[in-house]
């Protein structure tokens, strides 16, 4: 029996440090949804052939994310790569992808245009089934909004995967996710998530999205973007480029 595609998630790999995008686009594939906790990532051998990569390079990549607990390797007949958590590192997994090399600024900035287009596209692509996900991410995170803050990050996070998924962009999804992940861990590290996010205002600013989408309102949807990721520009253009976040 033919297993599932995974033709649309994966793509082919070359460079020195090739196992480090393997991670990348694997990552991706649990932070988006594709597998989640508890399921088998596709073999070494359905990887190699899916990113165009040796099988070593593979399980280079699939070691790094077993060290940094995102799967765990199982042995024997049954085994395989099993995903153990989907919550964003506080640390980069790799310099790999669109995020190791910019700046705080640089990051933030570069979200504003992305996000719009991701959310224009959603309201064009997106269908029933999707928008009902979409409004069970805003209920999950009200449900966790005073729970640990990977917790509250994973599900703000998941309403934006969601977007990207609606938007049939695979490259700006990518985009997307390489830059959550970056900015995450920039935020982390300034305070931004302990002292300066409104877990309210975020969850508002998610519903009003929803409502907007949905809509097709153009206008709507890019001001409430916008209106979403104030906070964060304000905040990366006060701190400026410091030794801590060039």
């Amino acid at each position: 029996m033919t297993g599932p595609s995974y033709s649309h998630i994966f793509y082919p790999i070359s460079g020195a440090r090739a196992f480090e995008e393997v991670a990348e686009q694997l990552t991706f594939a649990i932070r988006s949804g594709t597998f989640k906790i508890g399921e088998k990532l596709p073999s070494i051998e359905e990887l190699s052939v899916l990113m165009q990569v040796s099988k070593p390079t593979v399980g280079q990549a699939l070691k790094l994310l077993a060290d940094a607990k995102i799967i765990d390797v199982l042995r024997g007949v049954h085994g395989g790569a099993v995903v153990r958590s989907n919550f964003p590192l506080d640390e980069p997994l790799s310099n790999a992808g669109a995020g190791g090399a910019f700046t705080f600024i640089e990051l933030v900035e570069a979200r504003r245009p992305l996000e719009i287009e991701i959310a224009l596209l959603a309201s064009r692509h997106g269908t029933d089934e999707e928008f009902a996900e979409l409004d069970q991410s805003v209920k999950d995170l009200r449900d966790h909004r005073d729970s640990r803050q990977p917790i509250r990050t994973y599900h703000d996070h998941r309403f934006h995967y969601l977007m990207g998924k609606m938007s049939r962009n695979r490259l700006l999804a990518i985009y997307q996710h390489q830059i959550l992940e970056r900015l995450y861990y920039e935020m982390t590290r300034s305070e931004f998530l302990q002292k300066d996010e409104d877990v309210d205002s975020v969850i508002s600013w998610h519903e009003a999205t929803l409502k907007a989408v949905a809509n097709g309102d153009t206008d709507e949807i890019r001001a409430v973007v916008i209106s979403h990721l104030r906070p964060l520009e304000e905040f990366a253009r006060s701190i400026g480029n410091t030794p801590e976040h060039k």
